[in-house]
């Protein structure tokens, strides 16, 4: 990267590079220890960590600026020099395609790298309605996270006789219950990383109906889709 650590870095050699999007709001250790399993299950060189700008799954209305997700992305890469944050999505524009993505991650490392996208069973039980999919198929090799007790059987046999499956526990923490967390006002220590509570904090994100996305039913919207 460069010292802004917005750019891709260029490997010297052909790498086994796993991609996992989302919009990351907030990152939390449940992304951050599927990052670390797929480097000891799937023997991976490097985990690139997209930042979602317009997910075109999701309303757009109410998630936290692309610039303070970013924030909170860049400072838990810090200490970790195989996990990448990267922001080509907002640089590109417009809908933020699986595709596109896999095609620019493809150009800057080179035909000989492999690609291993990394998506959760929800992901993977739409992966047909995502815009392409037979191309991300050949772009990448699809890897699906599935917790404990989940049917792969949702997921369409076109998608599941191409994924590999991996079962691991995912220790019930999503976006969603932190962002619920700090809206009522109740600790997050343990959820996120310090540095990203820090942000949290400092920014004083999630505590209100429109920082914490809670919809007209009281819920918050939910999380991440890499799409």
């Amino acid at each position: 990267m460069t010292d802004s650590g917005t750019e891709i870095n260029q490997p010297k050699k052909a790498e086994r590079i796993g991609v996992l999007g989302g919009t990351f709001d907030p990152i939390h250790h449940a992304h951050l220890r599927m990052a670390e399993e797929s480097f000891e299950r799937l023997n991976l060189d490097r985990v690139l960590l997209v930042l979602s700008a317009s997910p075109p799954h999701k309303e757009n209305e109410g998630i936290t600026p692309f610039e303070t997700r970013w924030k909170m992305l860049r400072a838990v890469c810090e200490n970790n020099s195989r996990l990448v944050p990267v922001d080509l999505e907002a640089k590109r524009g417009g809908p933020s395609y699986t595709k596109d993505t896999l095609k620019a991650i493809r150009k800057e490392y080179g035909p000989d790298s492999e690609l291993v996208l990394l998506v959760g069973m929800d992901s993977a039980v739409e992966f047909c309605s995502w815009k392409s999919y037979e191309e991300i198929l050949e772009l990448s090799r699809l890897v699906v996270f599935g917790r404990p007790g989940e049917d792969p059987k949702r997921i369409d046999p076109k998608v599941r006789d191409r994924m590999v499956l991996l079962d691991w526990d995912e220790f019930g923490i999503s976006s969603t219950a932190i962002r619920r967390k700090v809206s009522e006002g109740k600790s997050i220590r343990y959820l996120v990383p310090p540095e990203v509570e820090e942000i949290i904090e400092m920014e004083k994100l999630y505590r209100s109906p429109s920082g914490s996305r809670v919809s007209s039913e009281g819920n918050i919207a939910q999380g991440e889709v890499f799409v």
